[in-house]
Parts: C-alpha cells; sequence; structure tokens
C-alpha cells in the first residue's frame, strides 16, 4: 500500500516520518488531426476524433448529350496521415468514346487545416506508380508532370516552393526520395537509349547520371548522407564528388 507524504508509521516509543515523493500521472497527449484513407474515401479527422472533410476515391461517367465524361480520382496520405494529396483526372469523350475531347489532370497537396497547401495541373502517375513521393516528414515531395508526352519530376516543400527540377523525360519509371527529403532519385530512359538513373542533391542541384547497367551487382539504393549503391557496392559519394 502506497502511503500518502508525512504518514507516520509507530513501533513502540519510535515514531519515524516518511515522506513520499508521488510523482505525477503522465497524461497521453491528445491525438492530433489527421488524414486517413478507409475504402473509396481519404478523411480528415480533427484532434477529437471528429471527421472534418472527406473526399471520395473512384471513376465516375456521366452522359450529358453527344458527351461522355468521366473523372478519376486517386489518392494517398503522407507521413502518418499529417499531409494526403488527390489526383483529378477528368476526361470528355465523344458519345462512342472514341475520340478525346477535352482532358484536365490537378494534383491537391493537403495539410490537417481546411482547403489544400498547392495544386499542380498536369501532373500524372507513372505506370504501376504513384504520382507524388515525400520524404518521411511530408515536407519535401517530388512531383511527375505529363506534357504532351514529355515527362518533368518537380521536388517541392509541403508550401508548394519549388526546389528542383528534371524536365524533358520521354519516358519516366519512377521517382524516390530520401526520408530525409535531402536527396532524389529519377528513374527515366530514351528511345534506343541505356535507361539511366539520375541521383540529385536537391539543396545545392548537384547532379550525378549513372547508366542502369552499372547496378547489375544489385537494385540502386541512395541513403540519407548521399551515397549510391548498386546493392552492397558504392558507387558514388555525393561529399566526395568522384565515382568510386
Amino acid at each position: 500500500m502506497v502511503r500518502p507524504a508525512g504518514f507516520l508509521l509507530g513501533s513502540g516509543l519510535a515514531m519515524i516520518s516518511i515522506a513520499l515523493d508521488c510523482g505525477a500521472v503522465e497524461t497521453p497527449p491528445e491525438p492530433a488531426a489527421h488524414w486517413s484513407k478507409q475504402g473509396s474515401s481519404l478523411v480528415l479527422y480533427d484532434s477529437s476524433g471528429t471527421i472534418v472533410h472527406e473526399v471520395p476515391l473512384g471513376l465516375w461517367e456521366e452522359a450529358s448529350g453527344a458527351q461522355v465524361q468521366s473523372t478519376q480520382t486517386l489518392g494517398g496520405t503522407v507521413a502518418g496521415g499529417r499531409f494526403a494529396w488527390t489526383l483529378e483526372k477528368t476526361t470528355a469523350w465523344n458519345a462512342s468514346k472514341t475520340k478525346t475531347l477535352k482532358a484536365d489532370r490537378v494534383l491537391h497537396y493537403y495539410g490537417t487545416t481546411a482547403g489544400g497547401l498547392w495544386s499542380l495541373a498536369l501532373a500524372d502517375a507513372p505506370p504501376d506508380a504513384d504520382p507524388l513521393v515525400a520524404s518521411a516528414s511530408g515536407e519535401t515531395v517530388a512531383v511527375a508532370v505529363n506534357t504532351e508526352g514529355e515527362w518533368t519530376v518537380l521536388v517541392r516543400t509541403f508550401l508548394g516552393n519549388p526546389q528542383w527540377e528534371m524536365t524533358g523525360l520521354k519516358s519516366l519509371s519512377s521517382a524516390f526520395l530520401t526520408p530525409n527529403g535531402k536527396y532524389a532519385l529519377i528513374r527515366w530512359s530514351e528511345p534506343d537509349k541505356s535507361a539511366t538513373h539520375t541521383f540529385v542533391e536537391v539543396a545545392t542541384k548537384a547532379r550525378k547520371d549513372i547508366a542502369s547497367e552499372d547496378f547489375v551487382l544489385g537494385p540502386a539504393r541512395l541513403t540519407d548522407d548521399g551515397k549510391v549503391f548498386a546493392g552492397e557496392r558504392l558507387l558514388y559519394e555525393f561529399k566526395q564528388g568522384a565515382r568510386k
């Protein structure tokens, strides 16, 4: 039994006063506002757990006169729900869906307050990939943009401020950011040429291209301190500025 401070223990004539230092009971932190992907929706909860916003995900079609309009919304969460993104694709077809009359795409990046943080037109997703990749904190993102068959990769802050870009890519396979957001890896290729891995130090814009065939010893790996590995073999290090 824990006795309160100053409780007296007695045995015969001896009296001993004992003071106990009772530590304060820790209060669990209140849950922060966050996004969650649930089924076919992105849901935003406030700190009390109340749903304050919801974005439906999926594909819808609507016929109107001589046109058919399809709308597809993709989405996901970033950094444990601290941020979220959606990609809205809207396409207008003729009635038989043999001709595209109009096509729009826009990416939205959301924080946990009302409204989005920024939007980007013509964003698109490479095959079997998302249109956006992020650092572990979600404060640095890389977005893919497709303009008339040419791809661009843009690196931005979570507020939408430009950090770096790579343009004129005929084919884009994927993009990757290190967890700290300091380095990026872009996998791309051109017709009749070897595929290329491009490594970038975002802050300095230093860039290193390495032919994809150099990674026969193992998959490309880019670390938080700017080291490029093929499997376990070190190929390049940004701090050294030289290939090994």
